[in-house]
């Protein structure tokens, strides 16, 4: 089949339907959790590579640690303590005036009827269950709050503290700020974000559960001042934490050292007018969770998130409409790649490095997006698209480009041949005026004597001899015979010649070619021998013009033997049972065949013996 070249407007359908679609792929498999397995292994990077961009350790916070130390002998003993020992800390603080008391330790859920403990400004962690929803497109929703011991009925407020681990590594990047009740649809907020309104004297009924066009979801609340103040969120309503340090970057106090130190000036400059965050570090009291930057306590990660909240050190997330916009201008950039490539005819080349140039591009645009602006975009998807697009185009912009090169090849080799028949135009010109010249001549002869003797009232007496006549019309017709003959043998030489291939046996169009030349084969006394297998394998061939062929094959020997010759025609067929099977036809005469100086020359156009 000749391949064609495409047509442009064709040619450029293509290439944007075939760069497009990758993107088109990929926008529908972002869902996939190993898209976001990778996508949190990028923020790793981002966080490591805007690691000097860490936020700074608050003023505003200090950490109260339950340490080895203070559960040593020395100190007040094995954990769980009693509520008198928390009361005792808790009364010295209330002395202090603190901003906000976190206690992030664990108590014992069954104490008895014990003293309340003090509850001005104290904010303690109450556990939940959530529901079996598991959308990631929605806010987490807690089905039931479980009750807290009576000593804590005076605390100031009760919220959640809640480090979720990744879907896929286990890894702590982030914290859980908001959940909605199941029952009520009430938001509820985390413990630090208590702590932050107590901070800045906001109502946590004042905070708004917002989302923009091109970033992501966000609480929103107004500062005493006026000026708004936004802190992002995912759909879960997840904070994504910038990490200061452990616990030892917040310069932490031992439980049993703040007792001792209740009543001094250096107890009142820790803790004045502080959040205080009450929690436990020992070791094998409660599991450290693994974080980008090695592992932290419990307490280390809730300092953290105040600290990050503290010094708005957010991380901004795309929403779902930018981050397709942004998946969506790559397809068109690509797409614009892709043509330029096709036009400049260099094709998968360019393509590759335009489509090299392009993920160079989007990978700074997104990692300086993050450090610069604190905005992290989507790149696993889209670097995906990049990726798929480069390579299925490449490949695509190759068969184009063999496609036109054989395009242009077969054109080159209709022209070289129509140039070589223009070639032998004289040459065949020159030897058919001759051949007409003579058959016309013979043609005339017979005709003129014809009329001429009629003209004469019959001299030669042909109306009594018809016999004459006949022989004398039989010499037009003849030679009128002759002459469409070489019209069709010779001037069909400029004419394009079209096969009709249909799958066929080769035996009756041998035998009809024989039946053709039965004459002739008379005529010179051949005798002809016919070997044929019993079966001949079907042949993609153009019966007509074989038929020509094996007819002109017979003429030629008979016309090269004297008579009385004999002409063999035979057919091999060595691997009948292959389906790609070769068939040779042989045709065989007792002629002088044909010298080397004349077989060099029997396939120049119009060259003959005769």
């Amino acid at each position: 089949m000749r391949a064609k070249q495409e047509p442009a407007q064709k040619a450029y359908l293509l290439i944007g339907i075939v760069s497009l679609l990758p993107f088109v792929v990929v926008g529908f498999l972002r869902e996939l959790d190993l898209f976001e397995f990778i996508e949190l292994k990028t923020l790793d990077k981002r966080l490591h590579l805007s690691a000097r961009r860490a936020p700074q350790i608050s003023s505003q916070i200090s950490l109260i640690t339950i340490d080895a130390k203070s559960e040593g002998e020395e100190g007040i003993g094995p954990y769980p303590w009693p509520p008198d020992i928390y009361a005792s800390l808790l009364n010295s603080l209330q002395k202090v005036n603190p901003t906000a008391i976190g206690l992030i330790a664990w108590f014992n859920r069954e104490w008895e009827d014990n003293p309340l403990l003090p509850g001005d400004k104290l904010f303690v962690i109450q556990p939940y269950s959530v529901t079996d929803s598991t959308n990631r497109r929605t806010l987490l929703e807690v089905s039931d709050w479980y009750n807290l011991p009576y000593s804590f009925k005076h605390a100031e407020a009760v919220g959640f503290s809640h480090f979720p681990l990744s879907y896929s590594d286990g890894i702590s990047r982030s914290a859980q700020l908001v959940v909605k009740e199941h029952d009520t649809n009430a938001y509820r907020y985390s413990l630090e974000m208590l702590m932050l309104c107590q901070t800045y004297g906001v109502s946590p009924t004042a905070i708004k559960l917002r989302e923009g066009f091109w970033r992501g979801k966000f609480l929103e609340f107004d500062l005493p001042s006026g000026m708004p103040r936004r802190i992002p969120i995912d759909m879960r309503g997840r904070f994504f934490v910038r990490f200061a340090g452990n616990v030892s970057a917040f310069h932490p106090t031992s439980f049993v050292d703040a007792l001792s130190d209740s009543d001094t000036a250096e107890f009142r400059r820790k803790f004045g007018e502080k959040c205080v965050l009450i929690g436990i570090t020992s070791e094998g009291t409660y599991r450290n969770a693994s974080t980008p930057f090695g592992e932290m306590s419990a307490l280390a990660l809730r300092a953290n998130l105040l600290n990050a909240l503290l010094n708005r050190a957010f991380i901004w997330q795309s929403s779902r409409k930018g981050n397709l916009f942004y998946l969506a201008c790559l397809a068109i950039c690509f797409t614009v790649a892709a043509t330029l490539a096709y036009r400049s005819g260099h094709g998968y080349r360019l393509m590759l490095i335009l489509s090299g140039g392009l993920m160079l591009c989007h990978l700074l645009f997104v990692f300086g997006m993050f450090v610069l602006f604190d905005t992290w975009i989507e790149a696993t998807g889209s670097s995906l698209a990049l990726v798929l697009s480069g390579v299925v185009s490449s490949f695509f912009l190759v068969h184009l480009r063999l496609r036109s090169v054989l395009w242009q090849l077969q054109t080159t080799q209709e022209g070289l041949v129509k140039a070589e028949k223009e070639a032998v135009f004289g040459v065949m010109s020159a030897r058919v005026r001759h051949e007409l010249r003579n058959a016309l001549n013979l043609i005339r002869a017979p005709a003129e004597m014809v009329r001429n003797n009629f003209q004469k009232q019959d001299p030669l007496k042909l109306r009594d001899q018809p016999e004459e006549i006949v022989s004398e019309m039989d010499t037009i017709i003849g030679w009128v015979t002759k002459l469409n003959e070489m019209i069709e043998n010779e001037l069909s030489f400029f004419q394009n010649t079209h096969l009709n291939l249909q799958q066929q046996d080769l035996q009756p169009v041998l035998k009809s070619a024989l039946d053709m030349m039965r004459p002739l084969i008379a005529e010179n006394r051949i005798q002809v021998r016919l070997n044929l297998p019993p079966k001949i394998p079907a042949v993609p061939i153009d019966a007509d013009k074989m038929r020509i062929v094996f007819a002109n094959l017979i003429k030629n020997a008979c016309q090269a033997m004297a008579p009385g010759g004999e002409l063999e025609i035979a057919v091999e067929t060595p691997h009948a049972a292959s389906p790609q099977a070769s068939i040779y036809v042989i045709v065989k005469d007792t002629g002088s065949g044909i010298t080397a100086d004349e077989r060099a020359r029997i396939f120049e156009p119009f060259y003959t013996t005769k």
